[in-house]
């Protein structure tokens, strides 16, 4: 996923951010290797939040979701651009590129 420009940042207001969306926490976890997918983060000492893109590169034995921070982050102070990540997937919000959907039978 190429960077985003910080021109297309900004500030969103609590009743209009990014949810986590429960169809893709139902997914099977191994979907989501070599996809990025968007969580949010804690800012520290706030009640905020910073919504940011993590490439999943593997699942732990017990479906956490591990990759590395795609953003520089400017709120969530705590982490950096390349940081590892551990992650469950009901705080998934988005997905890139998208998933196939399944075909049921």
């Amino acid at each position: 996923m190429p960077r985003e420009s910080s021109d297309n940042w900004g500030f969103v207001c609590p009743l209009h951010t990014p949810q986590p969306r429960p169809d893709l926490a139902a997914e099977p976890p191994e979907v989501f290797v070599d996809h990025y997918v968007k969580v949010a983060f804690p800012v520290p000492n706030s009640t905020k939040s910073e919504h940011m893109w993590v490439h999943v590169t593997a699942v732990t034995e017990d479906g956490l979701l591990m990759g590395t921070l795609n953003n520089d982050p400017v709120l969530a102070t705590q982490l950096h651009d390349g940081m590892p990540i551990t992650l469950a997937r009901d705080g998934i919000e988005a997905v890139d590129p998208p998933l196939r959907r399944r075909v049921s039978s």
